[in-house]
């Protein structure tokens, strides 16, 4: 018997629980027993008796059920362990209030009715002389040591925070709307900073400090505190801390990174369901679970079949009026995916895997290579918007491998699909294949101009041309060998581009240039590397240190060309013609219908003059 024919079973004429006591399932399912017994010895559970072992196990529950408040082991179905520790939690006693005032006055909040406020102000006017208490000197001085008193304790102050959070998780985006709404119908504005209130906060602040800036104050601090985590992380203990850290998160509050996929795809699923019909697809949307991710099962609205089909090919065939249905009309299936092809060529050099489930605990690497301890993912554009993937995800899947020791790199759909030479060239160069060894000692520097720069990095580069003037390379025979362009922002510089010439392997050749470039322009440099080809090495052995790891970036893609979010931040949406009440996400969500991607951020490298000799 498998696990859901015995739910089914259990479910019927199960008088008194006796099918789920223990000679009962061993006499007509001893399998089930085994997997039960396993069950609680393999996650060291201690359920009280034999019926919570059940539960345990019917649940896939991985963590001991216990008393919210001492933390005592109770009965699965049960929240407390007795009346005492109830009546010390404040969410239940908040909840028990907030019952019993909508039963009295029909309003959970004790000054929800316009009669209560009017008494509240003309029992402050009679004892205080002002409508609001907090308005009196007097007051307001008691508040602050009563506060102070009340607070010192940091479990306290802990211990609320978690109420407030779990109350906004609950009521947020309600209180969210009801804000705009009260800020419009005052301002004219939905937003909670308006014009209004920044320009007046500025006046405070120039009046009080001399500057309209607040940050300009604590100028110092923030350097110092930059600083700080520049040490922090230069340490590779301080960075595997924090990236093990990370993983540990998404261990104990999801219990898998696949886990995490399964939430976010339920905590989407409405969005995406709303976001198709807004697209006025006619056909009716009647299942859509997260093992069938991807798609969808509809009913036709001419023909009434029930269908399976792609959330890709719905989109598309209702942007061009086809029939959407795939039994009157048959989808084409095509033989090869980019995946296959990608797996197909790097099998022609070096032993690789496809579909590897055993590194990341059931979570899928689409390409792994045991000998050099490198995974591939294949990213495509629709399947990995945050439609279908959390923000974090491609961050989180490339640490959970840094964990193990191992890197990973993306290839995404339009580099592959634009640039499909350069990637080859990169991933071989990560492997150390068919790269042309050059001797850096018989290369001279030069300086080049931009049209010269932008030509090379259109032929090796993945991200085209640059429009810097400061273009330096290494030259062999009159031809460029590597190339690096820096920008200069008052004698701090930020290095744009840097890249070998494909099939080329110089080592040093980044040290060299950049040994060059600092004698000529003085200053502090910085550098962004994509964490989808990993960290950037290289620049540790010039002398750089690693700063922090940024959070993932976005842009966007409409219809199959890339766009960065600076090309429609929200002024800019608003010069376009769209309505500027609406947000940033709004616009290119419903408007423009364009679709948003998350990177795995940058590794941020820095050097600071005479800081790091």
């Amino acid at each position: 018997m498998t696990k859901s024919e015995f739910v089914l079973y259990i479910s019927k004429d199960n008088s008194g629980f006796y099918k789920t006591r223990r000679n009962h399932i061993n006499k007509v399912a001893p399998e089930i027993l085994e997997e039960v017994n396993n069950h609680i010895l393999r996650y060291n559970l201690s359920p009280i008796n034999f019926n919570d072992s059940v539960h345990y196990y019917l649940n896939d529950l991985t963590n001991q059920v216990t008393c919210k408040m001492c933390g005592k082991i109770i009965y699965y179905r049960y929240q407390y362990c007795s009346n005492e520790c109830k009546k010390n939690d404040l969410l239940y006693l908040i909840g028990k209030t907030q019952q019993t005032l909508l039963k009295r006055y029909g309003t959970i909040s004790p000054l929800g009715s316009k009669e209560a406020k009017e008494k509240k102000k003309q029992t402050c006017l009679e004892k205080y002389g002002v409508e609001h208490p907090s308005s009196n000197e007097d007051i307001k001085n008691k508040i602050k040591e009563s506060n102070i008193e009340t607070y010192k304790d940091p479990e306290v102050r802990k211990k609320l925070g978690k109420i407030i959070s779990l109350s906004y998780k609950e009521h947020g985006e309600e209180r969210l709307e009801k804000r705009k709404q009260t800020n419009f119908e005052r301002t004219g504005e939905y937003r909670i900073l308006t014009t209004a209130s920044i320009n007046k906060a500025q006046n405070t602040f120039e009046k009080k400090y001399g500057t309209r800036n607040p940050f300009a104050i604590h100028k110092d601090t923030y350097e110092l505190a930059r600083l700080g985590s520049i040490k922090f992380f230069s340490d590779e203990n301080n960075k595997n801390k924090s990236i093990e850290k990370r993983i540990k998160t998404i261990i104990n509050k999801y219990g898998s990174i696949e886990k995490m996929n399964e939430y976010v795809f339920y905590k989407n699923k409405n969005r995406i369901i709303n976001k198709l019909n807004e697209d006025n697809i006619k056909d009716e949307i009647i299942l859509y679970e997260y093992n069938k991710l991807g798609f969808v099962k509809c009913k036709g609205f001419n023909c009434e079949h029930e269908y399976e089909i792609s959330l890709h090919l719905l989109r598309d065939r209702s942007y061009r009026n086809d029939i959407c249905c795939t039994i009157c009309s048959p989808p084409h299936r095509t033989q090869s995916s980019a995946q296959l092809e990608i797996f197909n060529w790097i099998s022609q050099y070096i032993e690789c895997e496809q579909n590897n489930r055993k590194i990341l605990n059931g979570s899928e690497i689409d390409i792994f290579i045991p000998s050099k301890n490198l995974g591939i993912e294949y990213n495509g554009i629709y399947w990995h918007s945050d439609l279908f993937k959390d923000k974090n995800y491609h961050l989180n899947k490339t640490l959970f491998l840094k964990n193990e020791n191992m890197q990973l790199i993306h290839i995404w759909e339009d580099l592959w699909k634009n640039k499909k030479d350069i990637v080859k060239n990169r991933i071989l160069s990560k492997l150390n294949i068919n790269q042309k060894n050059i001797d850096i000692k018989k290369c001279v520097i030069q300086e080049i101009n931009i049209k010269e720069a932008n030509i090379f990095y259109e032929l090796n580069h993945l991200q085209d041309k640059t429009n810097t003037k400061i273009n330096i390379a290494l030259i062999l025979d009159n031809e460029i060998i590597s190339c690096l362009s820096i920008k200069n922002n008052k004698n701090n510089y930020e290095i744009l581009r840097f890249c070998n010439k494909l099939g080329i392997s110089c080592i040093s050749s980044f040290s060299k240039l950049f040994k060059y470039t600092k004698n000529k322009y003085i200053g502090n440099y910085i550098s962004y590397i994509d964490l989808c080809w990993g960290e950037g090495n290289v620049y540790k052995y010039a002398g750089f240190k690693l700063r922090e790891f940024s959070k993932p970036n976005y842009w966007y893609f409409v219809g199959e060309e890339r766009f960065y979010k600076n090309d429609f931040i929200k002024r800019k949406l608003i010069k376009m013609g769209y309505d500027k009440n609406k947000t940033e996400f709004e616009i290119m969500d419903n408007d423009i219908k364009a679709l948003r991607i998350y990177d795995c951020g940058n590794a941020i490298w820095e050097y600071i003059k005479h800081k790091y000799k």
